[in-house]
């Protein structure tokens, strides 16, 4: 479980409940001497982690990374069903019917963050042409955007598809440059360069540094502030600008 989800107590209840169901299932097998579906069981899961150890580190709070460990599924929820062939109990069912249902719970929970991701990138596209209208042409701003929400990935290797088309009626990009919060440090290193030459088509002499700064608002559309010469000075500067901004607006991080 990633995202919010994985910090509350229902999910740390699914993981309990998981182990536990689990571990039934490998007692009640035992007991039942069909030790053999164990070893075939364990064996399968111990050689897919050794194929995926090197996987391990690129996995971060969004769920990136993580994909790859999907191979895993099949197998746990084997593991979890195993002592439904071997405990006929209404303890046991109880506890298998009520982790189904939390089950539901939690990726009822996850694809709720999904949607929530679906419909804040479309008022992203659809706020784009409308928040570029004042700047002019030899001038540039950066918008921030979510990479992420919750376990959905929004914006991660998407940021200027937002502002090109087939999503947008022509290309923003030589106005407004979409980027993610572990980029912060990158464009203000870009800023104090002439690499903004290499991407604005519009302007004969573009300023190098952006003019204003996006953000997206929780509660919908664009946030817009100037952007002060002096906020690009320092990596610490440039991070407070934008940590205030999105604190006092309640913006997306």
């Amino acid at each position: 479980m990633f995202g919010p989800v994985a910090d509350s107590g229902l999910s740390q209840l699914w993981l309990g409940l998981t182990a536990v169901l689990i571990c039934m299932g490998i007692w009640r097998s035992y007991r039942a001497r069909k030790s053999a579906v164990v070893y075939l069981l364990g064996f399968n899961v111990v050689i897919i982690l050794m194929a995926l150890l090197t996987q391990f580190n690129t996995t971060d709070i969004s769920g990136g990374g993580a994909r790859v460990l999907y191979i895993m599924t099949p197998w746990l929820v084997t593991a979890i069903c195993l002592a439904w062939l071997y405990d006929k109990t209404v303890i046991f069912r109880s506890m298998l019917l009520g982790y189904f249902v939390l089950t539901a719970i939690l990726h009822h929970k996850i694809l709720a963050q999904w949607s929530t991701a679906a419909s804040v990138s479309n008022e992203i596209v659809d706020a784009v042409p409308g928040a570029i209208k004042e700047i002019a042409d030899d001038d540039w701003a950066l918008l921030l955007v979510p990479e992420y929400i919750g376990a959905a990935l929004l914006a991660r290797n998407a940021q200027g598809a937002m502002v090109s088309p087939p999503f947008q009626n022509k290309p923003y990009l030589d106005t407004l440059v979409p980027f993610i919060w572990r980029d912060l440090e990158l464009w203000r290193e870009r800023a104090n360069s002439a690499f903004v030459k290499q991407f604005k088509s519009n302007s004969n002499q573009p300023n190098e540094q952006p003019l204003y700064a996006f953000c997206v608002a929780v509660q919908g559309g664009f946030v817009q502030q100037e952007i002060s010469r002096d906020a690009f000075k320092s990596q610490q500067v440039w991070q407070a600008f934008w940590q205030n901004l999105i604190k006092q607006n309640n913006c997306y991080q």
